[in-house]
């Protein structure tokens, strides 16, 4: 497998034609679970809907990412970082009163 080092310090490398790829959270995945089926097993999510999630071709809803992050000891926007993004953003639009 060739490897290259991501324009993100905070993912280190990537596999060569990594966009497209959750990094995050398939790293995560493999760290406390090892596999992706362990993990598939643990959360009772189908591998290829998991699959489809880590390769970003399908948006998991919010009770799925609430699971997937417990299962993973983390908060949501650590593994979706877009939900991050969006919160703050409508923290941003928010009126004052």
């Amino acid at each position: 497998m060739i490897f290259f080092q991501s324009s993100n310090p905070n993912l280190g490398y990537e596999p060569f034609g990594g966009v497209g790829v959750n990094l995050a959270l398939k790293m995560r995945i493999l760290e406390k679970y090892r596999t992706q089926a362990d993990f598939c097993q643990a959360v009772s999510i189908w591998p290829d809907k998991l699959s489809r999630i880590v390769h970003e071709r399908i948006e998991p809803s919010e009770d799925e990412k609430q699971k997937i992050a417990r299962a993973l000891n983390c908060r949501v926007g650590e593994i979706f970082p877009e939900e991050e993004v969006q919160s703050c953003q409508s923290a941003v639009n928010q009126p004052t009163h």
